[in-house]
């Protein structure tokens, strides 16, 4: 009789998978959160400015920090709100695309060289003033170099500040855009169209007006009541019926968007035809 011994080992059919090194799993991990993180970055929107230089676009995201001069001269800075499809909203105040005429942005290297060259000449005249008053030979407070070397310093110093802040001019350049790459409409029709001479067959008679709210302009009101907020309402009004803010007849269609609402008096939605009906 031959006896024959089998180890743990035989006793499985299959060879068991080797568990991942420590190292290969950390790889793993850290690449899986890379993934995420990349996929969150990029579905945001952003308020993008093309310029000249190394750096050929800046992107502002939502809590950034930006700066603009508005058609009508105002400057309006501070933190990002909200970024729709034709603007954005900086605390509070809603700022539109087509009424931006100039962005400023800055440039650290310039802003960090100026602020060394101010702060050291009001070091240089501090020391000076110092040094002069313990010296009772002295009548002075400042010494003759100490003005023109700290004078100059300071000069300097103001001058690479001052151009530490570009100053872009975006107005009906096309340069200053707005990209969202989440998928926001819900939509069946495909093509859109701003042309006012067109005839939308399909689409629903509705009351452009004007709402005197802040931070919220135009709603569109059905024959059945309901509101809606226009997302995209100024690709589609001239300069001067933005100027008169006179209600207007119209037959629109539309499709609903996931956009946030300003105006909260009814749901956001972006017109994908629109025809100015005469009365």
């Amino acid at each position: 009789m031959r006896i024959s011994f089998c180890t743990a080992r035989d006793l499985y059919l299959y060879p068991m998978v080797k568990p991942l090194p420590k190292s290969n799993l950390f790889s793993a991990i850290v690449l899986l959160l890379f993934l995420i993180v990349s996929q969150i970055t990029i579905s945001q929107p952003t308020v993008a400015l093309d310029k000249k230089g190394k750096q050929k676009r800046i992107h502002f995201y939502e809590g950034d920090k930006i700066r603009v001069r508005l058609t009508s001269k105002e400057k309006v800075s501070g933190i990002i709100d909200a970024i729709y499809d034709s603007s954005f909203v900086v605390q509070g105040r809603k700022v539109l695309l087509n009424e931006v005429t100039t962005m400023y942005s800055t440039r650290p290297v310039f802003k960090y060289l100026g602020a060394v060259f101010v702060t050291g000449g009001l070091f240089y005249t501090g020391i000076d003033v110092v040094n002069n008053a313990f010296k009772s030979e002295n009548n002075y407070v400042f010494s003759q170099n100490t003005l023109v070397y700290a004078g100059t310093s300071v000069g300097v110093g103001l001058v690479l500040m001052y151009f530490g802040t570009r100053r872009t001019r975006v107005y009906e350049k096309g340069t200053l855009r707005i990209f969202n790459t989440t998928p926001i409409p819900i939509r069946t029709d495909s093509t859109l169209t701003n042309d006012s001479t067109k005839y939308c067959e399909n689409g629903v008679e509705a009351v452009l007006s004007k709402l005197n709210l802040d931070g919220c302009n135009w709603v569109l009101m059905l024959p059945n009541g309901e509101k809606l907020e226009p997302m995209n309402i100024y690709d589609f009004l001239t300069e001067e019926e933005m100027e008169k803010g006179e209600s207007l007849k119209v037959r629109v269609e539309f499709y609903d968007t996931k956009s946030a609402s300003i105006c909260m008096v009814g749901r956001t939605v972006a017109i994908s035809c629109w025809e100015v009906l005469k009365e």
